[in-house]
């Protein structure tokens, strides 16, 4: 309107609709941007253990919502947006005020959660909101159980609690619902990240343990009692303990029997043999399935390694053929699982996978483990290269599965 030529004898008042409505805008722009961090700081400190953590920015926080307050019960009194953003100077004076003491809130809050996310790494793959909410939740630990798979663990989905003493946790359970008791209750109190740490160091403590034992039941146990007896990952563990073990053993021995590499391959085969005909059962629960799915996927490569042995007529346990392949041991003299490649021994890690359906391993997926643990004995990083979907991720995330770390995905 103010260009057009019509619009002379009105001009004083389109200039001054013109200052109303910048105005207006300025001000909206501003408000919303106040609306959105005090909402998030109001779910924040309405909160009790927050407020006990950080007492100076919660006044801070009070004296910004009464302001707040007042701004918008004089907007419900007016009920004309002109009137209430360019009517009065109410808002003109209280709006950059509020946004410089929410700005100051925010960075307080953000050094809060960098001090929790340093005493408790795995909060730096959660994101702020589901921090706060979690942090805010801390004295109550059934209420935090839900955000597990928020980025805390692999495949630890919830835990139940001694019905006497609520902070006592007994069991933990997968995704896929198997269930596996801790060695010793973990107590669930103190702070958050004091207690989620002894979450952690129980969990693998736990899967340690089981794996000690199982490593002589795999010779004691019957194979589908010793595969169903056990959670799922230590059932894997056991048969590529056993595999490692027979083969390293008919190697030593290969240069004066020339026959104990044949009858190691015939041995490997029966246990195959074995587990598929397990499969043919109809009574087998998803998750047994599942776990003998997974026994059987990896225990194929393992044949198809002792094959490849006896074919090359392998008679020496340093050969290069025998020592690419993934060897598990259990150490006595370390009480730990150390998993062998190549020249790099890696310490097990302990974290519990639940029941995890693993890849068909392929001439190119050996090779990448080969490459990837070779630069993780150097501690440099990996990146494997090729076209979207052919599986680089699911490889790497299947490393991580043998040697039993918890993988995080993000974008960076």
């Amino acid at each position: 309107m103010a260009t057009n030529r019509y619009s002379t004898p009105f001009r004083d008042q389109l200039q001054g609709w013109i200052v109303k409505l910048s105005t207006v805008s300025e001000i909206i722009e501003q408000w919303l941007m106040v609306q959105n961090m005090w909402m998030y700081m109001e779910a924040v400190f309405s909160g009790g253990d927050i407020v006990k953590q950080l007492p100076q920015e919660a006044k801070r926080f009070q004296n910004i919502d009464k302001n707040y307050m007042k701004i918008v019960t004089s907007a419900i009194e007016t009920q004309n947006v002109v009137a209430t953003c360019a009517g009065s100077e109410l808002m003109k004076n209280m709006l950059p005020h509020l946004l410089e003491q929410l700005e100051l809130c925010q960075k307080s809050l953000s050094a809060y959660l960098e001090t929790k996310r340093a005493e408790f790494p795995r909060f730096y793959f959660v994101s702020d909101p589901t921090l706060l909410e979690i942090l805010s939740l801390g004295s109550d630990p059934p209420s935090v159980v839900p955000h597990f798979q928020s980025g805390l663990f692999d495949s630890l989905s919830n835990v139940t609690f001694d019905k006497v003493d609520k902070t006592r946790m007994l069991e933990m359970f997968s995704q896929q619902g198997e269930k596996v008791e801790f060695e010793r209750p973990v107590d669930a109190k103190g702070n958050i990240e004091v207690w989620l740490q002894r979450l952690v160091d129980g969990m693998q403590d736990t899967v340690k343990q089981v794996i000690k034992r199982a490593v002589r039941n795999v010779y004691e146990m019957g194979l589908e009692d010793f595969i169903f007896g056990h959670a799922a990952q230590i059932s894997l563990l056991g048969i590529q303990f056993q595999w490692t073990a027979d083969t390293q053993a008919a190697l030593m021995a290969a240069k004066t029997d020339k026959t104990v590499m044949t009858r190691n391959m015939k041995k490997t085969d029966a246990i195959l043999r074995e587990m598929v005909m397990i499969t043919l059962r109809t009574d087998l629960t998803r998750t047994q399935r599942t776990n003998l799915e997974t026994c059987i996927t990896v225990h194929m490569h393992q044949k198809e390694s002792t094959e490849d042995l006896v074919r090359k007529k392998v008679r020496d346990p340093t050969d290069f053929e025998w020592l690419k392949q993934v060897r598990f041991y259990w150490r006595d003299d370390k009480d730990t699982t150390i998993i062998s490649i190549c020249d790099v021994d890696f310490e097990y890690s302990f974290e519990y996978l639940g029941v995890k359906e693993r890849l068909v391993i392929t001439p190119l997926t050996d090779v990448c483990y080969i490459t990837l643990s070779q630069a993780l004995g150097m501690f440099l990083g990996g990146a494997p290269a090729g076209p979207a979907g052919t599986g680089k991720t699911e490889t790497t995330k299947d490393l991580g599965s043998t040697l039993g770390k918890y993988v995080v995905v993000f974008n960076c």
